[in-house]
């Protein structure tokens, strides 16, 4: 790689983890929870559980969005009383097969109380009376699935004065069952690693990414250099999240996603040309000059860092061809920046309920070995699919129609990834 690639891949490697993924917490402006801190995740909401006794209370935060959606309206007022409504007919607590009832707290609040908590979140609270001693305790949490696919809700849970233990309701299991003795277990990995599964083949952007990639890619072995390139970037995420001083930005984490799938286009492009240098100036002077509308338009950090180490990192690879032209190196070098930013997507969902280093281990690794698995499977198809096409077109002699394809298909990827990147730095 010459020189001028090389320095410019390491200046964006120092400023892309640090504007799309990870910016200190004194940069947040006072804000650490975005509009919708889930938004790359898909919709999450998020709950704590308190058994005190006969007592249970909760507490429920989702985002501002999604109220207003439940509420099918965006006066305040409205969402306060319609989301609490329907929180009280969708929330539940069992005390041996008897419910327990949702009390007035008196003071004019009624049975539901809206909080006041972060930023671009709505907030309630409930307080649950059993009517004996609780005995076999289940928590039951039927709220957003029915109005919002792919709803998460991320809660944590204390018996007694125990610690608070993360605990997962979704679609598929909307009941919590609480031991009548001993302590109560946080939620197993396995759990997260189906998220983090699932999610992985349900979102666009990153399907589009992974077709560039072996498209990218030419050979067999230059695949699995691909996985070993999403295995380092989702361990080195994982590194990086444990402090836990670092706040994740869903919102930059998705038009970093979408930089990605367009970069991974103009790399296929690049390819192509036989003096590619003013392309590769051309887009680092488009991002630079996004940098710089950003900056005049008194952007936040995080923004102008994102653009800054967006033009420096399409410099960098884009600089490769000539002296290192192995497609196998540059996907793995792709696959492993994309692996890195999408490690931080469940620590962004959790930023509104922040745990502690010991807690997050098994959720973000659970999460990412079930990313990283998914990645591997529409990798692997995605290459068979590949292999047998262009079997095929060799044996008809359609030569014409095999570039085509290739065209379209680098086409579509960077229309998409522009127009992802521009709609949600936009958002």
């Amino acid at each position: 790689m010459k020189r001028p690639a090389a320095l410019l891949s390491a200046l964006a490697v120092l400023l892309l983890p640090l504007a799309a993924a990870a910016a200190p917490i004194d940069w947040a402006d006072g804000i650490t929870t975005p509009g919708n801190p889930g938004a790359d995740l898909g919709s999450a909401s998020y709950s704590t559980w308190s058994v005190d006794g006969e007592r249970i209370t909760l507490r429920f935060l989702l985002p501002l969005a999604d109220a207003q959606r439940v509420a099918g309206s965006d006066i305040e007022v409205l969402v306060q009383q319609r989301v609490g409504q329907y929180l009280l007919d969708h929330l539940a607590v069992r005390s041996g097969g008897t419910p327990c009832e949702a009390i007035d707290q008196g003071y004019d609040i009624g049975r539901v109380d809206p909080l006041t908590v972060a930023a671009g979140l709505y907030g309630f609270e409930i307080f649950f009376q059993c009517a004996s001693p609780a005995a076999g305790l289940v928590l039951e949490d039927h709220a957003l699935f029915d109005r919002l696919p792919g709803q998460v809700n991320f809660a944590r849970v204390q018996v007694a004065d125990g610690p608070f233990r993360a605990q997962l309701f979704s679609a598929s299991q909307q009941r919590l069952s609480l031991p009548a003795r001993g302590s109560l277990s946080a939620a197993h990995w396995h759990r997260y690693a189906a998220l983090g599964f699932t999610r992985m083949l349900g979102r666009w952007d990153r399907l589009c990414f992974l077709l560039g990639i072996v498209l990218l890619a030419r050979r067999a072995r230059e695949v699995q250099a691909v996985g070993a390139g999403l295995a380092v970037g989702y361990l080195l995420s994982l590194l990086a999240t444990m402090p836990g001083n670092l706040v994740p930005r869903g919102g930059l984490l998705g038009a970093a996603g979408g930089l990605l799938v367009a970069l991974v286009a103009a790399r296929l492009l690049v390819g192509q040309l036989a003096r590619p240098r003013r392309a590769i100036i051309t887009a680092m002077g488009a991002l630079l000059c996004l940098a710089a509308l950003a900056l005049l338009a008194h952007a936040t950090w995080p923004l102008v860092l994102l653009l800054a180490g967006a033009a420096l990192f399409a410099g960098g690879v884009l600089g490769m061809r000539d002296t290192w032209a192995n497609p196998g190196l540059q996907a793995a070098l792709l696959a492993a920046v994309f692996g890195f930013l999408d490690g931080f997507v469940l620590p962004a969902a959790l930023a509104p309920q922040p745990q502690s280093g010991r807690a997050l281990w098994p959720m973000v690794t659970g999460y990412d070995l079930g990313a990283w698995f998914a990645a591997l499977c529409v990798v692997g198809l995605l290459w068979l699919a590949r292999a047998a096409l262009v079997r095929w077109l060799r044996q008809a002699r359609y030569s014409a129609p095999r570039a085509l394809i290739r065209d379209a298909a680098t086409a579509m990827l960077g229309g998409l990834g522009v127009f992802w990147m521009l709609s949600r730095l936009h958002g």
